[in-house]
Parts: structure tokens; C-alpha cells; sequence
């Protein structure tokens, strides 16, 4: 069941990227090194990373089981995407079209024989074959945009294409009008009326037909809420730095989330819980007076420690041996405490 929105299929995958390459066509024999659309890269690599797109969401849905495949990840330059997947620039706009167009027809294979059950890896949550389908679609959909103002060439998708994504993808956007320029502002392109640009943007790759899973250990404490001021700039934090495990994100309406992370092990998880009013906003960071908030116990102290603090993390106490184990005391953005533990025994 869809809820009457219409799914993203696989022949939506082959239609939007045969329309983008007939679209960017149009500028094969323009300079392909200048920047696309507001992007810091070129219009070359921004068509190789939209391909790469398409082979890591058809690999990854392939994968047994959900987990990250370990492809060797490499940009072109400091501040390009970081790609597995290269096309030859000696190929010419040509042959970086025809490597998108099999990329497109790699992840349309998949989708469609992928059993209902699988799951592709990806940081926003595992995806399934619809979610797959449909993040290929908004990638090509969203950089022929940015390939296509920098080459200067028209470009208008299809407006139920569009709406069908942004239902899949982005349920909580409210669509008040065309959805292309909604489309456009949710992946942070554009301003609408009474909407200001985005600065940060996500998706939703949890299957719609789905309930709300919760997530309910079988004893013991289950979640720990930690307030905070806005649920993807926490998951950035806590998934991409810290590299806890997305548990949850269901949207429960357009201004709530249940959003639930939580460190490798059974222990406890937390839920991430958006700040309402003014009294909650004013608790951010200091849910405990002041002291060390919350314990994260690893086995091996010194490499999670090492591993930390090059990645940025602020470590307010340092290293210390203790009778129970050793530790350390890290904040996170916020200013909530956290001790780093390995126990010992």
C-alpha cells in the first residue's frame, strides 16, 4: 500500500535519467569545467557523482544484508565528491552520458528484482527498493538541474515524477503548488514564497506503508531523550561524527520526528527530541545541572579516543586511569558532557 500517492518505480528511474541526458546533450560541446549551479564542482564530475549515485544505491540494495559495502571512496581534488565510481574524461560529455544512462539501467535492474525485504545501506536510514529507486531519481533530477545553469540549457522534469518523490522521500514538505520548485527548495536550491532557503535538507528512506517501528528493547531502559535544537544537525553530530547507528527516523508530522541513534552494543539508545518553546530550547545542553550527562563504554579506549578527537570532537578532560576503567570527558555541540569509558575486567 502507497496511500493513494502513486510508487516511484524502476521505469521512473530510466525516464528521468534518458530525459537528463537528452537535456544535458544539448550541451556537449560547452565547457564542461565550469562550475554547476551553485556547487563547488564542475559540471563533469557533478554528472560522475550523480552516476556514482545511481551504481551505490543499485549495489548496496543488492548487498546480502544491510551494511555498508566497502568500495575505496577517492575525490578528484580537495573539496570534490568522493567517488567509487570514474568515467574517463578522454570519453568526452558522450561517454560520461552513456556511463550515467548504464548507471540508471544498473539501479532500474535491481529494483525491480530486488525482493520486497531488501534493504540498502545509506546514511538517512536503510532504504527499500522504492526508496532506492526513488533516491536515484532525486539525485539525477536535482544535478541536471545544477549541470544544466551551468551549462545553460533547459531543464524541466516532469511534475508527477517530481510529486511522487517529494510523497516518498520528503513526506513531511508540503507541496503548495508546482512541485518541481518545491522539489528545488527542499534539497536546498531555491527560496519559495514564505520559505526561506534551506540550509540543511534529508530524506526519509523508511518504507511508507510501514507503522512506526519504535524502538523497544525486550528489558531494561530502552531510550535516554536528549534535547536539542534541530534533529539533522544532532544526526550529523551523533551518526556522522561519533558513529552511532541511525535507529529511527519517522516523520510524525510536518514539525516532529521520532529519531532514535544509538552506539554499536545492547546498551540504551537516545532520542533525539527537537526543542518546543522556549522552556525546553533553554534546556539544550544542560539536562543535568552541569555534570557528566551520559556514559558511552567502548572495548577499546584508545583507537575509539584517537578516532574522536581527529574527527573534531572537543575533549574537555583528558585521558585518565581510574579504578574502574579508563576515561576521558567529551562534549558534544551542545555542551552536554559525556564520559568515554573502557571498564575494566
Amino acid at each position: 500500500m502507497d496511500g493513494g500517492r502513486g510508487r516511484v518505480t524502476a521505469d521512473d528511474v530510466l525516464d528521468v535519467v534518458a530525459a537528463a541526458v537528452r537535456a544535458m546533450s544539448a550541451g556537449r560541446d560547452r565547457d564542461w569545467s565550469v562550475l554547476a549551479g551553485d556547487l563547488e564542482w564542475d559540471c563533469w564530475e557533478t554528472v560522475e557523482h550523480a552516476a556514482d549515485d545511481l551504481f551505490a544505491y543499485a549495489t548496496q540494495l543488492a548487498a546480502p544484508g544491510e551494511r555498508d559495502l566497502p568500495f575505496a571512496l577517492s575525490a578528484r581534488h580537495p573539496g570534490g565528491p568522493a567517488n567509487a565510481f570514474r568515467v574517463d574524461r578522454a570519453a568526452g560529455p558522450d561517454g560520461l552520458l552513456e556511463a550515467l544512462t548504464a548507471c540508471g539501467g544498473l539501479l532500474a535492474a535491481v529494483v525491480r528484482t530486488a525482493p520486497p525485504d531488501a534493504r540498502a545501506h545509506h546514511p538517512f536510514g536503510p532504504a527499500d527498493p522504492e526508496a532506492a529507486a526513488a533516491m536515484g531519481v532525486l539525485e539525477v533530477l536535482v544535478h541536471t538541474h545544477d549541470v544544466a545553469r551551468g551549462l545553460d540549457v533547459p531543464w524541466q522534469p516532469p511534475e508527477e515524477v517530481c510529486a511522487r518523490v517529494l510523497a516518498r522521500l520528503m513526506p513531511e514538505v508540503e507541496v503548495d503548488g508546482a512541485a518541481w520548485p518545491t522539489l528545488l527548495w527542499a534539497t536546498g536550491r531555491a527560496e519559495l514564497p514564505g520559505r526561506p532557503r534551506r540550509e540543511r535538507w534529508r530524506w526519509h528512506n523508511a518504507p511508507v506503508a510501514d507503522p512506526p517501528p519504535r524502538y523497544r528493547p525486550r528489558s531494561g531502559l530502552g531510550l535516554v531523550t536528549l534535547v536539542v535544537p534541530d534533529y539533522d544537525e544532532a544526526l550529523a553530530f551523533y551518526v556522522g561524527v561519533l558513529g552511532f547507528a541511525l535507529r529511527e527516523d519517522t516523520v510524525l508530522s510536518p514539525e516532529k520526528r521520532w529519531v532514535v541513534v544509538a552506539p554499536p552494543g545492547d546498551g540504551a539508545a537516545l532520542l533525539l527530541a527537537r526543542a518546543d518553546g522556549e522552556r525546553q530550547k533553554e534546556r539544550i545542553g544542560d539536562q543535568t545541572g552541569g555534570r557528566v550527562a551520559l556514559f558511552w563504554s567502548v572495548t577499546d579506549f584508545a583507537a575509539a579516543y584517537e578516532r574522536l578527537r581527529t574527527a573534531g570532537v572537543e575533549f574537555v578532560r583528558a585521558p585518565r586511569d581510574e579504578p574502574y576503567g579508563t576515561v576521558a570527558v567529551f562534549t558534544d555541540p551542545y555542551g552536554n558532557l559525556w564520559d568515554l569509558i573502557q571498564h575494566r575486567g
